[in-house]
């Protein structure tokens, strides 16, 4: 399983969920202190659910170099 910690605003969400829909494989996200809350992914109603104050931390389990870049491009820098 992979695990992502992205920040998204209000105006990414609906280019997140399509990027997630274009994923054959399934996509949780949830905020970072309550991962046992996640949501689908690909549900647009479910990621406007989320608290976008907070990291969001995103888990799946499968390979696609654009949702990757998609990620990549919202990743939160890791604390050194």
């Amino acid at each position: 399983m992979t695990s992502r910690v992205i920040r998204l605003r209000a105006e990414d969400l609906t280019t997140f969920v399509n990027a997630a829909s274009r994923c054959s494989f399934d996509i949780n996200i949830a905020p970072k202190s309550y991962e046992h809350d996640y949501v689908d992914a690909k549900s647009l109603v479910g990621v406007m659910s989320l608290n976008l104050r907070l990291p969001l931390v995103v888990t799946y389990e499968g390979s696609d170099p654009a949702f990757e870049n998609y990620l990549a491009a919202h990743a939160v820098p890791e604390a050194s």
